[in-house]
């Protein structure tokens, strides 16, 4: 891949391709599937803003998103996965799909510097004002005292569920001064407790 990406951009086509895009509205076509995802790259790596790529479904974010991975970090690469109105009833139950949505979603509004695929649906999706979805943001230190009930009852109105053992995403459970918590995005935390100073998180 190495060797193609190099004679791509040696191309004199792809070079007057690459000076121009951007700058105005540009209309591309007729780029085989390797000299896209390379022009994509390319302009991502220029650029030190946000980008925005749109899909005309799902599969297609998907693939786009398996291409990209080998000239991008996983890092820096978000995808929105929205399906068709037919399956999309079932994907929103999904704790996958819902993780990596809120992923996007939280790298966009805080905008960090990515590359993010959205499927055309994912357009057409009305969302949580950016000022609301920070605000159901929390950031816990240890050493600090926490309303243990107003907590919980936080994680619930952000669609957490309580369970008497965490085993999946987007589950909780409290056992004494023992929080558990599958959080949407990343791995299982637990909050140890000394009364209601956070003793330890981990």
């Amino acid at each position: 891949m190495t060797i193609l990406t190099t004679l791509i951009k040696e191309d004199n086509h792809f070079q007057d391709l690459n000076q121009v895009f951007g700058q105005a509205n540009t209309l591309v076509t007729g780029l085989s599937p390797s000299a896209k995802v390379t022009m994509i790259a390319e302009k991502y790596a220029q650029s030190n803003q946000q980008l925005l790529l749109i899909t005309n479904n799902l599969y297609q974010a998907d693939k786009l998103e398996t291409d990209l991975l080998q000239f991008i970090d996983a890092e820096e690469l978000y995808k929105y996965p929205v399906q068709d109105i037919m399956t999309e009833e079932f994907s929103t139950q999904s704790p996958q799909l819902m993780s990596e949505r809120i992923r996007t979603l939280t790298a966009l509004a805080q905008g960090k510097k990515g590359l993010f695929i959205v499927p055309l649906n994912g357009l057409k999706k009305w969302l949580t004002p950016v000022e609301m979805w920070q605000n159901h943001q929390m950031t816990l230190r240890v050493g600090e005292d926490i309303d243990v009930d107003q907590f919980l009852n936080k994680l619930v109105n952000m669609g957490y569920k309580r369970e008497s053992v965490v085993s999946h995403i987007g589950e909780f459970s409290l056992r004494g001064g023992i929080i558990d918590i599958f959080p949407l995005i990343g791995e299982p935390i637990r909050i140890e407790l000394f009364d209601t100073e956070i003793d330890s998180i981990r």
